[in-house]
């Protein structure tokens, strides 16, 4: 995949993310030197063999597609595609902030502290007394209710961020048998306790409790 120019990865990228259709991509499958270079051959030959006018063939196509590409790449550009959503509060954030729960659930433990302070507070408001899901939600109200959780979003996701460019949670593309995200986690205990929620809840407990003993002594 390195011979892959990055706007020919862009283009699968979003292919393989939802973005485009396949029909979207049909044009540029049969113009690019670069797949039919680098792809394996039969899997480019089915590949273009596919009826692009049927939808169904997606599923297919991403077989292929994931095949001959670096899953490992692909799963990073994925996930920071979601946190630059977030961070930029660009289209649909609520979304992208919504997923963050999603994806700890499917795998992704190091989004815990995400997942749960932030992602599964938009899945059904507490200000809906929790009946409804935020897809039950006016664009409007699903952007006043994350907007709540603005700027303290934006650090921790940017703590996350960070762990990956550093190679500190290692995402490698890769599904388990339970079909859960597989990563390498090389976080310290520092980073470790810093992405979790309930460690964290539990600190700050402890630290209210240890503050009263102290008054309780002083008096």
């Amino acid at each position: 995949m390195n011979a892959i120019s990055k706007k020919s990865k862009e283009i699968l990228y979003n292919f393989l993310n939802g973005n485009y259709t396949l029909k979207d991509i049909e044009p540029f499958l049969f113009e690019s030197k670069e797949i039919e270079s680098n792809f394996d051959y039969n899997d480019y030959i089915d590949l273009l063999s596919l009826n692009f006018n049927i939808n169904a063939n997606r599923y297919n196509a991403i077989t292929l597609i994931e095949k001959n590409i670096n899953m490992k790449e692909y799963e990073t550009w994925r996930i920071n595609r979601i946190f630059n959503n977030i961070i930029e509060k660009g289209d649909n954030y609520p979304d992208s902030i919504e997923l963050l729960y999603d994806l700890y659930c499917k795998g992704y433990y190091f989004l815990e502290k995400l997942g749960l302070n932030y992602g599964l507070v938009l899945s059904y408001p507490k200000e809906h007394n929790f009946n409804k899901n935020i897809a039950e939600l006016s664009k409007k109200e699903q952007k006043n209710l994350s907007d709540k959780l603005y700027p303290e979003i934006i650090t921790e996701v940017e703590f996350i961020k960070n762990l990956i460019t550093t190679n500190k949670i290692i995402l490698t593309g890769k599904l388990n048998e339970n079909n859960y995200y597989m990563y390498i986690d090389n976080m310290n205990e520092e980073e470790r306790e810093r992405v979790q929620f309930y460690e964290n809840k539990k600190k700050k407990e402890n630290r209210f409790w240890n503050f009263l003993r102290k008054l309780i002594k002083i008096n």
